[in-house]
């Protein structure tokens, strides 16, 4: 049976916001599949799980159909349909028929960061399914649904664990010889990087509004007060007093284990009880935080001591769609796939 080039419009759900597992908000997206009539993929037979490959075309159904010789191996092969359902346009989507160049692009502000986050208006199914999470019933010979969201592509763990990094490479490569320009520079930088965890929600910021009398340089607070915690076992935060009043009120105090990975939600807590280790009394601490920003969000700034090569070139998504830089040429390629009458394309 000869495969034939279709165009079907269809829907999927789409996750609260990008790589999040979560359809709380009931969005939707719809577009335009153009492509082969039959996809066929590859399946493993013993998780029947999709497997990240597909044979398209001739060679593909000639397999299915046992034309040519079957590859040895712990798989199968599934003839997928998309004029048949909605669900097996998606699947064929995951691989080919929807370009993700045709979809218009969006910016978020993001705290922090001088320039915003661009990302397509909604994710193309491969960004939005795990392609090898997504399961095949040999019994009800059809997909298992719903589709498993596709797995956030970094941690907070990762991120801030290059933050550190970042902050180990200017103490290895600071020298007294450096330019004074420079060694300015590489201090601000130092300090964006020490506070920048705060910017984005993941660290929590302390403050002592009210100093309290009696206390010493350093002496230890020690926020035990679990409201903060989130229900979770965390290293406390602890703030060391390094200046005072005359009658030993804080003015002046150090953090330590402030990070609030466990804590995603901003977040106001006032009068945290706290142990010390000191005499002091009737001092008053709050924590707070903004809303954490997703990793994939977020772009630290780059080290002064790296010179980006003038040879690097900024690549648009209207000369990745076509050769020629004309917004309406672009735009052309980009119909392909992409209906205009459906701009917003997210319900």
């Amino acid at each position: 049976m000869a495969i034939n080039e279709i165009t079907k419009e269809f829907t999927y759900d789409l996750p609260d916001d990008i790589y999040h597992q979560t359809n709380d908000l009931g969005k939707k997206a719809r577009v335009i599949y153009k492509g082969p009539d039959k996809v066929y993929v590859w399946v493993d037979s013993i998780t029947n799980k999709l497997i990240r490959c597909e044979s398209g075309g001739e060679v593909g159904q000639q397999l299915f159909n046992g034309e040519i010789p079957f590859p040895q191996g712990d798989h199968y092969m599934v003839e997928v349909r998309p004029e048949d359902s909605n669900t097996e346009c998606i699947i064929a989507g995951l691989f080919e028929g929807v370009d993700p160049h045709s979809i218009p692009d969006i910016e978020e502000d993001v705290p922090g960061q001088d320039t915003p986050y661009v990302r397509d208006k909604y994710p193309v199914p491969n960004h939005t399914y795990e392609i090898t999470e997504i399961e095949y019933s040999p019994q009800a010979e059809q997909w298992v649904t719903p589709l498993p969201w596709r797995k956030p592509i970094m941690t907070w763990e990762e991120k801030v664990a290059f933050r550190d990094n970042q902050l180990q490479n200017s103490d290895r490569l600071y020298s007294e010889d450096l330019p004074s320009g420079l060694i300015t520079k590489i201090q601000e930088y130092r300090t964006y990087l020490r506070d920048i965890t705060e910017t984005v929600g993941v660290a929590w910021t302390a403050t002592v509004p009210t100093g309290g009398s009696g206390y010493s340089v350093g002496d230890v607070l020690l926020v035990q007060d679990p409201k903060y915690k989130n229900t979770q076992v965390v290293d406390e935060v602890k703030l060391t007093v390094t200046k005072v009043s005359g009658s030993g009120a804080i003015t002046e105090f150090s953090v330590e284990n402030k990070r609030a990975l466990y804590h995603p939600e901003a977040a106001v807590y006032t009068e945290c009880f706290f142990v010390t280790n000191g005499s002091g009394t009737g001092a008053k601490v709050t924590l707070t935080k903004v809303k954490q920003v997703d990793p994939w969000k977020v772009k630290w700034r780059e080290s002064p001591l790296f010179t980006r090569p003038t040879s690097w070139k900024k690549v648009t998504k209207a000369n990745s769609v076509a050769t020629d830089t004309e917004d309406a040429h672009a735009f052309e390629e980009a119909e392909k796939t992409y209906n205009p009458a459906l701009s917003t394309a997210v319900e």
